[in-house]
């Protein structure tokens, strides 16, 4: 959440318990082709080759043909890269 927000959010959320709080995170986001989609282990191959690089996963979302993948700051740029490596050995 940007410092923009937080402090209405704390206040929103003012009665519930914090369970933790996470910083300095970033979102990559991408599309897959959707001839992909119906096969076995495709979100697989990207945990992991993530996970061979030693970048953890926060959180990851999914919409269909869209992929979120939510990782420390610090990760984002690594994340990128080995995302598009993938891509390219696909092509």
């Amino acid at each position: 959440v940007s410092e923009s927000i937080a402090e209405k959010l704390a206040r929103m959320t003012r009665r519930e318990k914090l369970l933790e709080r996470c910083n300095a995170l970033s979102a990559v986001s991408f599309d897959l082709p959707r001839n992909v989609l119906p096969a076995p282990g495709v979100y697989a191959q990207f945990f992991r080759a993530l996970a061979l690089k030693g970048i953890s996963l926060v959180e990851v979302f999914s919409a269909y043909a869209e992929l979120t993948l939510v990782v420390a700051r610090t990760d984002a740029d690594r994340t990128f890269a080995v995302i598009q490596a993938l891509s390219k050995e696909k092509k």
